[in-house]
């Protein structure tokens, strides 16, 4: 059930539809009908990811594999290879015992974030993974492989994701200025859209913050942020008069 639901999850991130691929009675129909057929994979680009949901929705749960087992026959296919030797891993560090507070994780990120970037943004047909030093720092190794650009700023956008998580329970001024730094490094390597969708919103909201030295330096970042931006998707054609300026006028 776990495996199927995590299917029908993936269908609808890769699909990018704002609903569930089932409600009720289409899932009951679907459980009750003869055939096999998941009318969302013909929207999927991608052969391998519409195999993997299509082998993960199967009506019959004999015939679904073990979340080690996908993980296992979809590495360098599906699932980068720094999946698995950089950012599982490194992301533990936040996920596991004793837990980081956020000012605590961002001291962390801030510490490691040149080498997370060298290793999220390698050439094409060389890979960089990463081993754990003894005194807990990561340094990069060089391995034969290799991922595609989108790949690596995929990687890059969740590690943007794990900065911005931890921005509303920031107390430290160091640690949200630290937190700003990053998030204009992370958005020279990133696209137009994450920028837009992923760290604008972030950074907008510490334009307001209760420390002086926040606020300008978040100004400073919404500038250069909005500098590297190449191309706006109609989505957010209106984003200078709606969101950006009303936002800066507030301070």
């Amino acid at each position: 059930m776990d495996i199927f639901s995590a299917g029908c999850a993936l269908t609808e991130l890769f699909n990018e539809v704002h609903d569930a691929p089932f409600d009720l009675s289409e899932l009951l129909a679907y459980c009750s009908s003869e055939d096999n057929d998941f009318k969302h994979l013909d929207n999927l680009e991608d052969p391998d990811i519409r195999e993997l949901i299509r082998s993960m929705s199967e009506r019959n749960p004999a015939r679904r594999q073990s979340a080690e087992v996908y993980l296992a026959q979809e590495r360098n296919r599906v699932f980068p290879e720094y999946f698995y030797s950089f950012l599982q891993p490194y992301m533990l560090i936040f996920s596991a015992a004793p837990i980081l507070s956020p000012d605590e994780k961002i001291s962390r990120l801030r510490k490691d974030m040149q080498n997370i970037i060298k290793i999220l943004r390698t050439d094409i047909g060389e890979e960089k993974g990463s081993v754990e030093s003894g005194d807990g720092d990561w340094k990069e190794r060089e391995e034969d492989g290799g991922d595609s650009e989108n790949s690596e700023a995929d990687g890059l956008v969740i590690i943007t994701a794990l900065v911005t998580s931890c921005i509303r329970g920031l107390h430290h001024c160091t640690s949200k200025l630290h937190c700003l730094d990053m998030l204009l490094e992370l958005a020279v390597h990133t696209s137009s859209e994450t920028i837009l969708d992923r760290i604008l919103p972030y950074v907008i909201h510490l334009v307001r913050d209760p420390f002086p030295r926040v606020r300008v330096r978040a100004i400073h970042t919404v500038t250069n942020c909005l500098e590297l931006v190449k191309s706006v998707p109609c989505s957010d054609a209106n984003i200078f008069p709606e969101y950006v300026l009303p936002g800066l006028a507030a301070v």
